[in-house]
């Protein structure tokens, strides 16, 4: 076998990559028969030439009773030399889909070894994803200037906010910080491994208003914002058709940093109005809205790394799997993309949750997170496709975090606690065997076989 094969079949890593293989090595098995069919017609003696050529035009079903010898030995050649030139034209085919197929893999941080930068959240079609986990330990700062504005309860009209007292309380402090405004901006100040809680007190005319904000460091270090606003919301608002309409456009166009607040906010009011008494004539719309709103906190968690709005979120699409989107008037193209975000997007926060919990290096947390992705993921295989995390990819988070969660695990000489730091890095192995990354397993299981050889030196 040609040693270009070998290293191809090397980087078989997808079903497509894999059929393409077999079809070359098909190819190269049946072309070298054909040669060997043009080697036995040149070196047959004359009198056993007819015979052979005879045997060999059978399989081609051709007739050719009524040609000369000579005649029958050049077609014979010309259907063997045909046959060669189709089958190493298809078989070439086949190597470049296989070469294209392994270049994708190696190139695509999705179906590689775990990347070392991850991908920021892009957008298609109103879906939003989130990068993998990374092996790096970056804590760097994470600055998120943003402006505080208020909306008009009768427009949706918004203005920058006159006045507002904002302070903020890291992962584990417990006395409130205030940030001063800087112009027109405050500026919060973070790492990637904090949380931070934004409180919030400005004023909508009159009437005093608040909102409390958890911030993600980890998701806003890797889905960058140029500019960002918070929006108070009105103390009084009144649902009409108007606002509806407002409200809709808003949605659709509400996928950048500077409004995707201001659509959480005026989602929030319109689901608070429905589920008022006053507001009787909207309560058929209340699916629509409430799909609204579960994308809202969706893009909140995803995009201003909102952390309280990814469990929002998720509950939220969960919900939605029980009611009914009939009677709407919803044509079948938005329908459809309703039914996809329902199926998808819980699928997509349980990822940035688990993404999360690694980037405030609660490692165990996210191998536990990660462990039940795959014990689930079978049944949702088609909904996993649709938002291009493998299950390779979920055996790697689960390998690294269970890594870094035995490496966080100070040997000792208690038996018990070194015990746990090995069986930490035997899961670890466990799920970086079952990576289907070529890249990833050669970096990481001879380095975690290291790691158990000295943990259980240890125990010795």
């Amino acid at each position: 076998m040609p040693q270009s094969l070998i290293h191809l079949a090397s980087a078989v890593t997808t079903g497509f990559s894999l059929i393409a293989i077999i079809c070359v090595l098909v190819a190269w098995v049946y072309i070298r028969q054909l040669r060997h069919q043009e080697k036995i017609i040149r070196s047959a003696a004359h009198k056993d030439r007819r015979r052979v050529i005879d045997a060999i035009l059978s399989r081609f079903s051709i007739d050719c009773s009524n040609l000369s010898q000579d005649q029958q030995y050049k077609l014979a050649h010309a259907q063997i030399h045909g046959q060669r030139w189709q089958i190493g034209f298809w078989s070439l085919c086949a190597v470049l889909v296989a070469v294209v197929s392994a270049y994708a893999i190696k190139a695509d941080p999705q179906v590689d070894h775990v990347p070392e930068s991850a991908p920021v959240g892009e957008q298609a079609a109103g879906q939003f994803t989130v990068p993998s986990l990374r092996d790096d330990q970056s804590t760097g700062d994470v600055v998120l200037p943003f402006a505080l504005r208020t909306i008009s309860p009768a427009t949706l009209n918004d203005e920058l906010a006159n006045g507002g007292d904002v302070s903020i309380t890291g992962s584990g402090g417990t006395t409130p910080v205030q940030i001063t405004r800087d112009g027109d901006l405050f500026v919060l100040h973070t790492r990637e491994t904090e949380r931070k809680t934004i409180r919030i007190l400005g004023y909508s005319g009159s009437s005093k208003i608040t909102r409390t904000i958890v911030m993600s460091g980890y998701t806003a270090a890797h889905v960058p914002c140029d500019f960002r606003a918070i929006y108070l919301p009105a103390a009084s608002f009144n649902l009409n058709d108007n606002i509806l309409k407002l409200a809709l456009g808003l949605s659709n166009s509400a996928t950048s940093c500077a409004n995707v607040d201001k659509d959480l906010v005026v989602w929030k009011l319109i689901r608070d109005a429905t589920n008022s008494l006053t507001n009787l004539n909207y309560a058929k719309y209340k699916p629509l809205i409430e799909y609204h709103w579960a994308r809202a906190n969706y893009k909140a968690c995803t995009i201003l790394a909102y952390d309280q709005q990814c469990q929002i979120g998720e509950e939220a699409f969960v919900a939605l799997t029980k009611v009914n989107f009939e009677g709407l008037g919803l044509n079948k193209r938005f329908k459809d993309s309703i039914m996809e975000d329902i199926e998808t997007v819980p699928l997509r926060i349980s990822y940035a949750k688990l993404r999360s919990a690694f980037g405030y290096r609660d490692y165990l947390v996210s191998a536990r997170l990660a462990e039940d992705l795959l014990t689930k993921f079978d049944d949702k295989i088609d909904q996993w496709e649709k938002v291009s995390i493998s299950k390779s990819r979920l055996y790697a988070d689960a390998a690294v975090s269970w890594l870094h969660y035995a490496d966080s695990l100070t040997p000792v000489a208690d038996l018990d606690h070194q015990g746990q730091r090995c069986e930490s890095y035997e899961r670890a192995l466990y799920f970086a065997q079952r990576a289907l990354w070529f890249n990833f397993r050669q970096e990481h299981v001879s380095l975690i076989e290291r790691k158990i050889s000295d943990c259980k030196q240890r125990l010795r």
